[in-house]
């Protein structure tokens, strides 16, 4: 019977507007090393659209490794499985387990820099633990710990000037990805009082076109 690993992590919420760090121009390009992951692809822009159906798919392959027997096989299974179907676009080749959390981040138009899922479901992995590393600007502050308190998820900001967002539980980040999309509104808001444009901004959906890093 499958049994979800409990990541020996603190989940604690400790962020500061102070040495934010927000890339421009060619820095957030595909392949350009942004925050020193080799194999980061931008992904900015994603739509609230695809944020619930990268979720909803995420959930399922996580409730199908959890019926199996032996996850780590299951896991591969999963992955091999998407590589050979059209819902691998829905997915762009990220960790099962932090897909969404890079979606609804990305939706809510902060810049996923890298994502791991720390090897949860029994295939060791480069991080220790579940992460997404991101960049955010300081008016999103308060919606994003709002989410991660919601979640039970970590947020703290790191000497680079982005956020990391990580749990003890990979269950966790999709609550939190969850978090992000029932305040979808509050984000639209936000950006429509920064801009001064009340149609700026708008959701575009381009996930089928796009992958990123393991």
């Amino acid at each position: 019977m499958f049994k979800h690993v409990l990541f020996d992590v603190q989940p604690e919420r400790k962020v500061s507007a102070e040495g934010l760090r927000w890339p421009v121009g060619a820095e957030v390009e595909t392949d350009s090393g942004l925050g020193c992951n080799r194999e980061y692809c931008d992904l900015r822009g994603l739509s609230w659209t695809d944020a619930r159906q990268i979720h909803a798919l995420e959930l399922a392959m996580i409730r199908k490794i959890e019926s199996g027997e032996e996850p780590g096989e299951d896991y591969a299974s999963i992955e091999d499985e998407l590589e050979s179907t059209d819902e691998t676009g829905l997915l762009m080749g990220l960790d099962i387990g932090v897909a969404s959390t890079v979606a609804a981040l990305s939706a809510a138009r902060c810049i996923p820099v890298t994502s791991c899922n720390g090897g949860a479901f029994g295939i060791p992995h480069h991080e220790a633990h579940p992460l997404v590393v991101f960049c955010a600007r300081p008016q999103q502050l308060e919606l994003l710990v709002q989410g991660a308190e919601k979640a039970g998820v970590g947020l703290v900001s790191n000497a680079s000037g982005h956020l990391v967002v990580y749990a003890d539980d990979i269950r966790k980040m999709p609550a939190f990805a969850l978090a992000l999309i029932e305040t979808r509104a509050a984000f639209r808001q936000q950006r429509f009082r920064t801009s001064g444009k009340p149609g700026a901004d708008k959701d575009f959906t381009h996930a089928s076109q796009l992958k990123l890093f393991d």
